[in-house]
């Protein structure tokens, strides 16, 4: 004879469903696999959400001289020392500068300055900062990535001066619009909000642009004394 096969439940042949406890845990298990679904579900939404707001924020924050005009109103400011004009802070950096760009956003935030604008000198560094939401803006005209890396943007070689005098050139397009503008370099710190003594100053000596030198000012007889630092003006 054959052995009698096991119950194929519980003891006694009573199904494992008619256990209450069971039953709870059949709740529980599609419970959390219905949570898990909701959770995939969401996640792909927001994704999907989040991939779409980017590339309208960054069609929005892009383009040529008109759209980068056209993104300055919502930043500038009206300057209290010159009435009927616009005052805008502008910082400038490729890739390489991007941490450094974001410190500079954190020191205007310290000081309450708003009326600022990052110009992204790459589509990369753009996006990074999009990405933490900073005013920025890159003009499509100023690309530099194709030719400016890590190690060429050494102190005095071409790269170098390529990269300054296209700062010159991303202020010269704000100021086309109309609007003043105070440039700093990303890795300049300030303590305090210099506008209103650089304002003084021009209107002082009935001057149009107030720059640094590139040298001290007791040093009259360097080679570098008359020529105007890039990075603050």
């Amino acid at each position: 004879r054959k052995p009698a096969p096991p119950p194929a439940d519980g003891p006694a042949g009573i199904p494992l469903r008619s256990y209450p406890w069971f039953r709870q845990l059949a709740r529980a298990a599609v419970g959390l696999l219905l949570l898990a679904l909701g959770g995939l579900l969401l996640a792909w939404k927001f994704q999907r959400t989040f991939l779409l707001d980017r590339e309208v924020a960054l069609t929005r924050s892009s383009g040529d001289e008109p759209a980068l005009h056209a993104a300055l109103r919502p930043v500038a400011r009206p300057d209290p020392d010159r009435a009927g004009h616009a005052a805008v802070v502008v910082t400038a950096g490729n890739w390489n500068y991007r941490q450094l760009l974001v410190n500079f956003a954190c020191n205007m935030g310290r000081l309450g300055i708003h009326n600022y604008l990052i110009m992204a000198m790459d589509y990369p560094t753009l996006e990074y900062l999009n990405r933490r939401n900073l005013p920025a803006f890159y003009l499509t005209s100023a690309d530099l990535a194709p030719y400016l890396n890590a190690t060429s943007v050494a102190f005095g070689s071409a790269d170098f001066v390529t990269l300054s005098r296209q700062k010159s050139r991303l202020v010269l397009a704000i100021l086309n619009g109309g609007y003043d503008v105070l440039f700093s370099d990303a890795d300049v710190v300030w303590f305090k909000d210099p506008t209103h003594a650089l304002v003084a100053l021009a209107n002082a000596h009935g001057a149009d642009l107030v720059a640094q030198s590139d040298t001290r000012e007791d040093d009259r007889a360097a080679p570098l004394n008359h020529n105007v630092n890039s990075g603050f003006y």
